[in-house]
């Protein structure tokens, strides 16, 4: 595909290491604006080092790359933002997309405001609930941003947000960001494990996947092992809880994942608990999971079933919180530990970077032919 767009678009997508640099919506947009570039669209984008540095793109003419694997922002990285919010007041942008900007979010909004640029977010949740965790200030300042910008990208069909619908594109899918999948890695049957990968936030119901493993072993006599990859306001309790059930078994049922060895504990893993409140679509982590051949357990909310093929009977979805009606699906799923070739191949069908990235030029105005 050729393009041939006069002005760039700039893709905004920081998250600071400091505050976890790898997180979901960060990881994705930094993907699709490099593969944008790459491919030959007009298109800038605004990220840090350490996004960088995970995805291997460097620093160039149309990739800013903000300094955030130092201690303190060096002077460059400031001279960079300010140069950028100079070109959006002047108008050299047909467009700018945040996907995150924390802190810079209301300099950018002001400079375009000043220059009338189109301005754009993308609304990574179902619900404003959902995308504020339940906190008041997160959920104003979404609504903020929201009534500011003059088009929305969402993720779910099933979004909460009929208030701006005149602004909103829906995409057809998402992606993982992780390029990890079952066919890199040798074959082989799975272990009896699970992994729980999230925000360790009561939405993401991280005690639940700790309860289900509990209740599968007082059920059955069996241990499910369990790793949990995340950080949260609940990580104390989740680590108490952790230490009370593997005192009660006798063994290590439940630890912490090092983020480092997450692709290998996914290949090791038969099932992925995906068990928000809300919504378990697109859930990053769930699709990083299913790529990598595990079933996927969770709860029944929203758009989830959008996420899992029908070709796959040992994946569950269920309308509960009571962990004891979550532990016949495990056991169904423990006693074939062969990888899920239907869940590894439906993501690689629909849900995958090209798509995205083709839908996303067109919602930045990228003309091509």
């Amino acid at each position: 595909m050729k393009y041939f767009s006069r002005k760039p678009a700039l893709i905004v997508s920081i998250l600071f290491k400091k505050k976890g640099a790898v997180g979901g919506m960060a990881q994705r947009f930094s993907l699709v604006g490099a593969k944008l570039i790459e491919s030959g669209a007009n298109v800038e984008l605004l990220a840090t080092r350490s996004l960088g540095d995970e995805f291997g793109f460097e620093a160039g003419a149309r990739i800013h790359l903000i300094e955030d694997t130092e201690r303190n922002i060096p002077f460059r990285s400031w001279f960079l933002l300010c140069f950028l919010l100079v070109k959006v007041a002047f108008g050299r942008y047909r467009q700018v997309h945040i996907a995150g900007a924390g802190r810079l979010l209301k300099p950018i909004l002001l400079a375009a405001r000043i220059s009338r640029t189109r301005t754009s977010c993308t609304f990574a949740s179902r619900t404003l609930e959902m995308a504020s965790y339940g906190r008041d200030a997160d959920r104003r300042r979404w609504v903020e941003l929201l009534d500011s910008v003059d088009a929305i990208d969402v993720l779910n069909p099933g979004h909460d947000l009929d208030r701006w619908k005149d602004k909103i594109s829906v995409s057809p899918c998402s992606f993982p960001s992780k390029k990890d999948s079952l066919g890199e890695f040798s074959g082989g049957s799975k272990d009896v494990l699970a992994v729980f990968c999230g925000a360790l936030e009561k939405n993401k119901n991280p005690l639940l996947a700790l309860d289900i493993v509990l209740d599968y072993w007082q059920a059955y006599g069996s241990v499910t092992k369990l790793v949990i990859f995340g950080k949260g306001v609940l990580e104390t309790e989740v680590r108490d809880r952790m230490e009370q059930i593997n005192k009660q078994v006798g063994v290590e049922v439940a630890r912490f994942g090092n983020f480092e060895c997450f692709s290998e504990t996914l290949q090791a893993a038969n099932v992925f608990f995906s068990l928000q409140e809300l919504d378990n679509y697109p859930s990053q982590a769930a699709m990083e999971g299913m790529l990598m051949g595990c079933k996927v357990i969770a709860t029944d909310e929203g758009d989830t079933r959008l996420l899992l093929p029908e070709s796959e009977p040992l994946n569950a979805v269920v309308r509960s919180r009571d962990a004891k009606d979550f532990i016949s699906y495990l056991r169904l799923a423990n006693e074939d530990l062969r990888p899920s070739i239907e869940n590894a191949n439906h993501i690689q069908r629909n849900h995958n970077l090209e798509r995205f990235s083709n839908y996303l030029a067109s919602f930045l105005g990228e003309r091509s032919e």
